[in-house]
């Protein structure tokens, strides 16, 4: 499942879609950067995100 993180570098924040899974035992993490604000069509980002991967 993929979920929005905030991430505070300096004094702006950015938001990215982020999801989590194992690959060959291992915990790899993808993401995609979402800008400044949370997109209002963040459904349709998230199923594009999994199509992606």
């Amino acid at each position: 499942m993929a979920t929005v993180k905030k991430k505070q570098i300096g004094r702006q924040t950015y938001y990215y879609l982020e999801h989590t899974f194992r690959h060959n035992g291992k915990i790899r993490k993808k993401e995609r950067y979402l800008g400044k604000k949370v997109p209002e069509n963040i459904d349709e980002l998230k199923t594009d995100f999994f199509v992606e991967i």
